[in-house]
C-alpha cells in the first residue's frame, strides 16, 4: 500500500511538471497571410517620365504592358483585347518609381529560440547610370495565386516531411522572375479632358514589372538535384503587386 501511494506521488508529480513546462511553451506563431512589406516613403525618382524608364531600367515594353495592365480593371463592357488597348494613349506620362522595398518572409519552422529575430530581404531594382552601366535588378520568387498562407503551409509541410507531390505543386504556384521595375501608379490622369483622380479601382499600392523565367520543371535536374530555371527565348513580362513576391 505504501509503495502504491509513492508511486502515486510519483506520477502527480510529474504530471504537474509537464503542466508547468506547458504553460511556459510559447504558443507556435501562426503564418501570415501577407509578408510586412517596406519601402521609402517618398520615392527616389518621383514623376519619372515612361520614356527615360523604359531606357534606364532596359523596359522597352513597359508602356505596352501598362496598357494592358489598366485594360483589366475596366468594366467589362468597356474592356478590350490586348491588341486593341495598344491603340490607346496613356491618361498619364510619369510615374513614381522607387529603387528598393524590404520585407519579412514566413519563417517555415517555428523556433522559440529565435522569436525574437526577423529575417529581412531587400529587392531592388536599380536603373542603369553612368556609374553603374547595368543597373541591378533582383531575381524573386513570386506566387501565382492569392491563398499565400495555404501556400506557406504547403511550404513548411513539404521541406519537412520532403513530400515531393508537394513540392510539385508549390513549383506550379510560383514562378522564378526578375524585377525591373517598382512604381506606383499615378493619383491624378489627363484623358484629354483635364486633370481628374484616377480610378478607384486602380491599385493604390506599389507595383513590380518583372521579368519572367522559365516555369519550374516537374523534377529536379539529375547532375544538381535542384529545380533549375533559364531566361526565356522570347522575354515574358507582368504588373505584379509587390505582396505576391
Amino acid at each position: 500500500m505504501i509503495t502504491w501511494l509513492s508511486q502515486q506521488e510519483k506520477i502527480s508529480m510529474f504530471d504537474n511538471y509537464l503542466e508547468s513546462i506547458d504553460s511556459t511553451e510559447q504558443p507556435p506563431t501562426e503564418l501570415k497571410q501577407k509578408p510586412i512589406i517596406k519601402i521609402a516613403k517618398y520615392p527616389p525618382y518621383p514623376g519619372r517620365l515612361i520614356t527615360a524608364i523604359e531606357q534606364a531600367h532596359n523596359t522597352h515594353t513597359f508602356s505596352q504592358h501598362l496598357r494592358e495592365y489598366l485594360n483589366t480593371f475596366l468594366a467589362k463592357n468597356s474592356r478590350t483585347s490586348n491588341a486593341v488597348a495598344q491603340l490607346y494613349s496613356l491618361p498619364f506620362q510619369c510615374v513614381d518609381c522607387y529603387t528598393q522595398f524590404k520585407f519579412h518572409p514566413n519563417s517555415l519552422i517555428n523556433d522559440y529560440d529565435r522569436q525574437d529575430i526577423k529575417e529581412n530581404d531587400t529587392v531592388k531594382a536599380i536603373p542603369r547610370s553612368s556609374k553603374n552601366v547595368e543597373g541591378r535588378m533582383d531575381t524573386v520568387i513570386v506566387t501565382l495565386e492569392m491563398n499565400l498562407r495555404l501556400l506557406a503551409l504547403e511550404v513548411s509541410f513539404a521541406f519537412l516531411s520532403l513530400d515531393y507531390s508537394t513540392l510539385n505543386k508549390i513549383n506550379q504556384d510560383t514562378r522564378c522572375a526578375r524585377v525591373r521595375l517598382i512604381f506606383k501608379l499615378p493619383e491624378t490622369v489627363d484623358a484629354g479632358f483635364g486633370p481628374q483622380k484616377a480610378p478607384k479601382d486602380w491599385p493604390k499600392t506599389e507595383l513590380a514589372f518583372v521579368e519572367w523565367f522559365s516555369p519550374f520543371k516537374c523534377e529536379p535536374d539529375e547532375t544538381s538535384g535542384m529545380y533549375m530555371v533559364v531566361r526565356m527565348e522570347q522575354p515574358s513580362f507582368a504588373i505584379i503587386p509587390l505582396s505576391s513576391i
